[in-house]
């Protein structure tokens, strides 16, 4: 594995350290983990892709990761600290979602389309006064890495996750047992987020554009795609597919009105302060 520059070393560690001492905070009975704002390297760096050659995982549908890009996430904001779970949407919707799957209140919801994740974030508006919303496609990159670089994150002891201990950290076709598991199950990453890589698909508010970074200059400030494409960014894979498909940088797509076993999501509360 290559080391990082310096400068990514820093800023892993200052990051890191913002969020370590940030006490997290329950809302609407949701638990909530506050994300710093910052800068990190977005998609797949050209260090990346020959690790990804040498394994022999990379293809021509990954350039859509690339080319990898400077994006300064500029106001903190708070993230669920897992998928919302079937108790946290039954709390807040009053009923059960109708294609979720199994009966623990402790998993996370799947069988979501799009649009029962805007209905979900309508009623949980509706209690107010907080600001709920799906995370940008950036912000959840940024959140999952937790001040890493590679191919995975920063994992709970403060050192990269690989392959080896993957598993650890992430449901996927190799421990899950073929379904979905109870949230907060695996170790958190180094921010304390469950489950961003693995268990489910999730949900992000970007319209999915293949060539979205081909447009993008060197560093650019809180990119959201708004382009009218069909389907909306999909990130952080599920407990169906290998190690290859858990990586902080992959990115997907499926049309809004989609119902999938393999989807749930996560939602973001705006904080209302700029960054230093």
């Amino acid at each position: 594995m290559e080391h990082p520059p310096p400068c990514r070393l820093v800023l892993a560690g200052m990051l890191l350290l913002a969020t370590l001492q940030a006490e997290p905070v329950e809302i609407h009975g949701i638990p909530m983990v506050r994300i710093p704002a910052g800068r990190f390297i977005m998609g797949t760096t050209p260090e990346d892709r020959r690790e990804l050659e040498r394994r022999q995982w990379w293809n021509r549908f990954l350039g859509v990761e690339e080319p990898a890009h400077v994006v300064i996430i500029s106001r903190p904001l708070l993230l669920s600290r897992t998928e919302i779970t079937q108790s946290q949407w039954q709390a807040i919707m009053g009923k059960r979602h109708e294609a979720a799957t199994g009966e623990d209140p402790d998993l996370p919801v799947n069988g979501m389309s799009f649009h029962d994740a805007q209905a979900f974030l309508v009623a949980l508006n509706a209690r107010g006064p907080e600001h709920f919303r799906l995370p940008t496609e950036a912000e959840w990159e940024y959140a999952c890495r937790a001040g890493g670089w590679g191919l995975y994150f920063i994992g709970t002891d403060g050192h990269p996750v690989d392959q080896a201990d993957l598993g650890d950290h992430c449901w996927m076709r190799d421990n899950s047992g073929g379904r979905p598991r109870e949230a907060a199950t695996r170790l958190p990453n180094a921010w304390g987020l469950h489950d961003m890589t693995g268990n489910l698909w999730e949900w992000c508010s970007d319209r999915y554009h293949r060539d979205a970074y081909q447009g993008r200059g060197a560093v650019t400030r809180d990119p959201h795609e708004e382009s009218p494409f069909p389907e909306r960014v999909m990130r952080g894979g599920s407990w169906f597919l290998e190690a290859r498909y858990q990586r902080s940088a992959l990115r997907s797509g499926r049309r809004e009105e989609d119902r999938s076993p393999h989807a749930g999501l996560r939602v973001v509360c705006e904080i209302e302060e700029e960054a230093p």
